[in-house]
């Protein structure tokens, strides 16, 4: 008889060990689930502060651009006023030295506005120069605004990615937790009808 008690006890006891061992794995998925969307959260966090980073960058590089393009406006007009200044002192220079030395007339006319000519096409290559430099710095402003803009956007869809992964990683991990807790279950209760089982044979 202390055998068959000893049998039906096995049983039931095998039936718990494996009921209580699946419930301990159901409850380490529920916190791996729980740990999937902290780690998700903390990866999308990442994620918008390296893209908040990278177009303050962008911003801070854009700003530089349009400093740039401002001091070659200014240095481009100070150079341009300076030019004139050249222009009009060589010619009130020339025209002295032609009156000293009673020189009139077409042929030194025609010299003087040769002259003229050449430092006004000087004057105009140096504000084209200019004027190319700060094209080019208001260009760069442009562009890095729209990296900027970029930056924010990859970031909120990656952030937005990282955040569906972890949400994903936690559904699969939570019904697997359930289908754990499950099984337990219906272990136990085939341990306790098969412990019945075999006490019913042996009372027979």
């Amino acid at each position: 008889m202390a055998w068959i008690v000893t049998a039906v006890a096995t049983t039931v006891v095998s039936g718990l060990v494996s009921f209580r061992g699946a419930q301990v794995q159901a409850q380490a998925q529920k916190q791996q689930a729980k740990q999937a969307e902290l780690l998700a959260a903390n990866r999308a966090q990442i994620e918008r502060n390296n893209a908040l980073g990278r177009a303050q960058d962008e911003q801070f590089q854009s700003g530089v651009a349009d400093f740039n393009k401002q001091e070659a406006f200014i240095e481009t007009n100070r150079q341009a006023d300076l030019a004139d200044k050249q222009i009009s002192a060589s010619l009130a220079s020339q025209q002295s030295k032609a009156g000293r030395a009673g020189l009139a007339g077409g042929s030194f006319e025609d010299i003087l506005n040769a002259e003229s000519l050449k430092l006004e096409q000087e004057e105009s290559q140096l504000l084209y120069k200019g004027g190319q430099q700060a094209y080019e710095f208001s260009k760069s402003s442009e562009l890095g605004d729209l990296r900027g803009k970029r930056a924010i956007e990859m970031g909120q869809y990656s952030s937005a990615l990282a955040l569906a992964e972890g949400r994903y990683q936690s559904s699969n991990l939570k019904a697997q937790a359930r289908a754990t807790s499950i099984g337990g279950y219906a272990s136990l209760a085939g341990s306790l009808g098969s412990a019945a089982g075999q006490k019913a044979s042996y009372d027979s």
